[in-house]
């Protein structure tokens, strides 16, 4: 059987990779740290992303652009876009053509992104243990699809609104195990939005409302299909993309924090990534404990190539906003590439824990939120603390998940 690759691999980026600095290693000592109740001024993050909208209006050139085209040199300056340029000489025709069709129509203005599918139980990179919990890489993500309306509307004059179609559901058979965890993981940032304020600016949408039995079906056949020529090697092409997918999906998967601890996960990568260039080669034996983990990854991948071969021409943010303009977290041909946090930060706030360098008297610098893995904050410094927040006072907060890890504690 012939499979079109890219169909699958062009999602690669989008699943992380293993950037854990200094690279594991078997002798890793990983230190806890303590959680503490602290205090989060959130209105204040708020406001310095509201400004900080402005000031990227205000630092555009005067080159007497026209309105749709200001916007399309606000989208794709350095500090928002991401990705090569000849991706976003692609986009750009149909993302002006659909920002002056809401401007001669007297239209809101529309952006449309495919993201926050649910928080990885992964034990080197998050300290998820439902799958739902939300912290603060998550409100820096919402933070800048509400800067990016913001700095929109101040060019338009016209409200903007980000529609995130949150993709959990779509992944459910590759990396969720409970459906509760998609679920919970989107109502929290529901609720997230809410405390924010941003109701009028980021507008989730649950993709599980949109695939059809039709559709299942036929992801489960091609499924089928490409897991039966991996198995029985009739298809080295199926082969060779389902292994190129494997370390990306075994860093992805739902491994509850109960079932394995962080330094048995960490023995199991390296056994995987054991080649003396730190490729990925497969020496296991039949013996290990971890075979078992091992096919579920191996029936992940095929199912994750499987959705992406069927759906990878139906672009439902099309659909069903068909004039606004398609972003894209995955940099990909005829969409726009968007930092979700800032430029300095690469992983994604699902897969990893929010962290920023220090907090005084409950307030953070917007600048300073990075995402980083559970495995490189229990390694870097015995003097982290992790935040908890008061489900009370916040009701997206976890009490047994930090809201934000730092290098002090509140003043």
């Amino acid at each position: 059987m012939s499979i079109n690759a890219n169909l699958g691999l062009e999602f690669y980026a989008g699943l992380g990779d293993g950037r854990f600095a200094p690279p594991l290693s078997a002798n890793d000592n990983f230190r806890n740290f303590d959680f503490i109740v602290g205090d989060l001024d959130m209105a204040q993050l708020v406001e310095q992303s509201r400004r900080s909208a402005i000031r990227s209006v205000q630092n555009l050139p005067r080159t007497g652009l026209s309105t749709a085209e200001r916007v399309w040199q606000l989208l794709s300056s350095r500090k928002y876009r991401r990705g090569r340029s000849e991706f976003l000489d692609l986009a750009r025709p149909l993302a002006l053509r659909n920002i002056e069709h809401c401007l001669s129509n007297d239209q809101d203005i529309a952006l449309c992104i495919s993201f926050f599918p649910c928080k990885l139980r992964q034990p080197l990179k998050t300290f998820s243990k439902l799958g739902s919990e939300v912290d603060i890489g998550e409100l820096a993500t919402l933070l800048r699809l509400y800067e990016i309306c913001v700095a929109v509307e101040a060019i338009t004059n016209r409200r903007t609104t980000f529609h995130v179609l949150c993709d959990g559901f779509r992944y459910k058979s590759c990396f969720f195990d409970k459906e509760a965890a998609i679920k919970g993981y989107v109502e929290n940032i529901e609720l997230l939005i809410a405390y924010l304020g941003l109701g009028e600016h980021v507008h989730l949408v649950d993709e599980s409302q949109i695939y059809t039995a039709a559709i299942q079906d036929q992801i489960t056949s091609r499924y089928f299909e490409i897991f039966r020529d991996y198995m029985f090697k009739e298809s080295d092409q199926v082969r060779r993309v389902v292994t190129t997918l494997l370390p990306k999906i075994i860093l992805n998967m739902d491994i509850a924090p109960e079932l394995c601890a962080i330094e048995q996960m960490a023995e199991f990568y390296c056994k995987l990534f054991s080649g003396a260039d730190g490729s990925f080669v497969l020496r296991l034996d039949g013996s290990n404990c971890f075979q078992e983990i091992l096919q579920t990854c191996i029936s992940s991948a095929c199912r994750f190539l499987a959705i992406n071969q069927t759906l990878g021409s139906e672009d439902i943010g099309r659909r069903l906003f068909p004039h606004a303009i398609r972003c894209t977290v995955h940099p990909k041909p005829g969409q726009i590439g968007i930092h979700t946090i800032n430029k300095a930060t690469s992983i994604f706030a699902h897969c990893g824990q929010g962290v920023v360098s220090e907090i005084h008297d409950g307030e953070v610098e917007l600048k300073d939120i990075r995402v980083d893995f559970r495995a490189n904050l229990l390694r870097k410094n015995a003097h982290l603390i992790g935040i908890c927040l008061d489900a009370k006072r916040f009701p997206f907060a976890s009490a047994h998940h930090p809201f934000v890890v730092t290098d002090r504690s509140p003043q």
